[in-house]
């Protein structure tokens, strides 16, 4: 019963933050209808008549940098320790 209770709450967090999403976005488009924007233009990319400067920074993604050159053995060595053997041990084969 608890289980069910957890379930639902979660579901009701998600409906709420769903449409929370779609209050802001409804907004967001009425901001761009006043500004007489282009539909195509806010699914691009930021406008600046719309989202500040700021806000246009994070929404961009950062530029990737260079991919980090990991050695192979180093990468090998360290989960070597966290393989569990098939072989048993001496104590079990006694047995």
């Amino acid at each position: 019963m608890l289980w069910r209770k957890l379930e639902r709450s979660k579901r009701e967090q998600s409906i709420k933050r769903l449409i929370a999403m779609r209050a802001e976005a409804d907004r967001l488009l009425e901001e761009a209808r006043a500004a007489q924007i282009p539909l195509s233009d806010l699914l691009t990319e930021p406008n600046e008549a719309i989202w500040p400067q700021s806000e246009a920074a994070e929404t961009q993604e950062p530029e990737p940098g260079p991919e980090p050159q990991a050695d192979a053995a180093a990468i090998e060595a360290y989960f070597q320790q966290f393989l569990v053997s098939n072989e048993p041990e001496a104590e079990y084969e006694e047995r």
